[in-house]
């Protein structure tokens, strides 16, 4: 048996769309925002604690500063 052709309004077209589409619930707790924000802080926080400090860098030797550093060690002696 095959099916006539059927004739789809627009008016129904949006009823059934507006039907289907999955609408956000009225009373959702506003407070899940504020706890999914501080756990995700939280996460960062502890991530940067577990990484060791970085080494300080060592001072370089300047070579304009040379003569003068090694004239008073030979004042010293």
């Amino acid at each position: 048996m095959i099916n006539a052709p059927t004739l789809i309004t627009e008016q129904q077209v949006r009823v059934f769309t507006a039907a289907a589409v999955a609408l956000p619930s009225a009373r959702s707790p506003h407070w899940t925002g504020a706890i999914v924000s501080a756990l995700c802080g939280i996460g960062v926080w502890m991530v940067a604690a577990a990484k060791p400090p970085a080494p300080r860098p060592h001072p370089k030797r300047r070579v304009y500063l040379e003569n003068a550093l090694m004239s008073r060690e030979k004042d010293r002696l």
